[in-house]
């Protein structure tokens, strides 16, 4: 006898209508049957994430077997699974104080050098322009 079996998302989401209509009870919602992962996005660290399967038979009726020759054919849902993890309360604050509050000084430091450097390229500038006008008229 050959069962195969195939994997889904819980309670067949995102599947054809017609394999939720062989089976009752089955309400699938995205918001407790996707998968995701929350990723911090100036690191690329994962916050959180859950990864949600179900595991299910494809039955096919068998004619030769007094107890399945009544059975229709059908992907019968047996178990689904939810494994993740997300960083806790103490491990996120300790990523903020790490990690962001020092891109945090990089950044400030970064146009801090910036101003500076613009303002003594102008004061330059000026400066040059101005003694250079008074060489000029000096010499006429």
């Amino acid at each position: 006898m050959d069962v195969p079996v195939i994997m889904s998302k819980p309670h067949f989401l995102d599947a054809a209508d017609d394999l939720l209509d062989d089976i009752d009870g089955l309400k699938p919602d995205p918001e407790i049957h996707n998968s995701f992962f929350d990723i911090e996005p100036i690191t690329g660290i994962p916050l959180k994430g859950y990864q949600r399967i179900q595991v299910n038979l494809k039955l096919n009726q068998i004619t030769t077997m007094t107890l399945m020759k009544d059975l229709r054919n059908l992907t019968f849902p047996l178990l689904w699974v939810e494994e993740g993890s997300q960083l806790g309360p103490e491990e996120v604050d300790k990523l903020n104080e790490l990690i962001i509050e020092q891109l945090l000084i990089i950044n400030i430091v970064k146009w801090s050098i910036l101003t500076i450097s613009s303002s003594v390229i102008i004061i330059t500038s000026l400066f040059m322009c101005k003694h250079s006008k008074c060489n000029t008229n000096g010499k006429r």
